[in-house]
């Protein structure tokens, strides 16, 4: 497998569901908030504010729809992000605060985790750098 892809497995390994839990959700339905925490959360700090943050954050939600077909959804300052890929529906949480962004997504299980969790933190830190620009 080349490395771009294993990337991007993994990337959408982290926002993966247990089927059971996304059955029937599709990315048209409306945006709300999850009824329930995902398994895994971490937080990503930025030095933007919060609409610049927002921004930034929609500027990576436009890169993985470009590049997986995936959609986002906002309510305020949070977003539910939802798409499927190689036929699994996967689902995450993004809230964008001041000074920091809580991600939310599901557990990939023991072995792709930290490198789930490794990805999702290296994309936020490049889209929230103050020095990145979009191209």
């Amino acid at each position: 497998m080349k490395p771009a892809s294993l990337s991007t497995l993994l990337a959408l390994c982290l926002l993966v569901l247990p089927a059971q839990a996304r059955a029937g959700v599709t990315a048209s339905e409306p945006a709300e908030a999850s009824e329930h925490h995902l398994p895994i959360s971490f937080v990503r700090a930025h030095s933007l504010g919060r609409a610049e943050a927002r921004e930034r954050v929609q500027q990576l939600l436009t890169y993985w729809g470009e590049r997986f077909g995936v959609q986002g959804f906002w309510t305020g300052n949070t977003v539910r992000v939802v798409g499927r890929l190689f036929g699994v529906a996967f689902e995450a949480r993004l809230v964008v605060g001041d000074d920091r962004v809580v991600a939310e997504a599901s557990d990939p299980g023991f072995f792709m985790r930290g490198a789930a969790i490794d990805y999702i933190n290296r994309k936020l830190g490049k889209y929230l750098n103050p020095r990145y620009e979009e191209s």
